[in-house]
């Protein structure tokens, strides 16, 4: 199974949740080397105390592969004419203030995944909450980005050459 199918799997089995729910409480679903599924919550409210803990558990599980699940807001800035990523980045960086707050934003599923041999996908549904009626998922959204950086990044095992 490709990351992204499993990343499509966790999408698919969030998706009923959300149906049930109305909402996702954060997630982790993880894969050991043996093959063995380990699915849980996310140890801590705290998302550094989170991040380091669930790290631990990968270490000790030899994990190689993961997806991590949560609600999220997300701000949506366009490239200018001519402008490099770089300064794209920057720019979105000061656009200050708490992002719930922000006009443009946009709620979704975030889905980092992580494989130690494919790398790192991300992938989103937005959530529609429509002012009558029940809220629901847009379709999934799968993108490798060239690089990333934060908290979810690199949390499996270093493992000497084999990455």
């Amino acid at each position: 199974m490709t990351l992204h199918e499993f990343i499509t799997g966790c999408s698919d089995a969030a998706a009923k949740v959300f149906h049930l729910r109305g909402h996702l409480s954060p997630m982790w679903h993880a894969v050991t080397r043996a093959g063995e599924h380990l699915m849980t919550p996310s140890p801590s409210d705290d998302k550094d105390t989170a991040v380091a803990l669930m790290r631990a558990m990968f270490e000790l599980s030899d994990v190689v592969r993961y997806v991590f699940i949560d609600e999220a807001w997300q701000v949506e800035v366009a490239r200018r004419p001519g402008e490099d990523v770089d300064a794209l980045t920057a720019r979105s960086r000061k656009l200050g203030g708490s992002l719930k707050d922000h006009p443009d934003r946009v709620e979704i599923v975030v889905l980092n995944g992580e494989d130690e041999i494919a790398g790192i996908c991300v992938a989103r549904r937005v959530i529609h909450r429509p002012p009558h009626g029940k809220a629901y998922l847009g379709p999934l959204e799968i993108a490798t980005p060239a690089s990333s950086e934060g908290r979810m990044v690199g949390l499996l095992p270093q493992r000497g050459t084999r990455q």
